[in-house]
């Protein structure tokens, strides 16, 4: 099977986010802890694939989210 794997951290410890996997609406997702977030998704089916950031910044501001996202077949 083929895997993605994501490793980002945003600008400020308090924010909160998601960084998921969806494939027909359904999916699954890793929650960041103080700002950062790190995960490996295992492909085990061939199809179109979603990856998403969702979250909410710790203070009025925009969020920053910087990082790598890496597919490998």
């Amino acid at each position: 099977g083929s895997i993605i794997r994501v490793s980002l951290v945003s600008g400020n410890l308090t924010d909160k986010f998601n960084v998921g996997l969806l494939k027909n609406g359904k999916g699954t997702y890793y929650a960041s802890k103080e700002g950062m977030v790190s995960g490996t998704f295992n492909i085990n089916s061939s199809g179109e694939y979603t990856v998403y950031i969702e979250g909410k910044n710790g203070n009025s501001k925009d969020m920053r989210i910087i990082g790598t996202i890496d597919v490998q077949y």
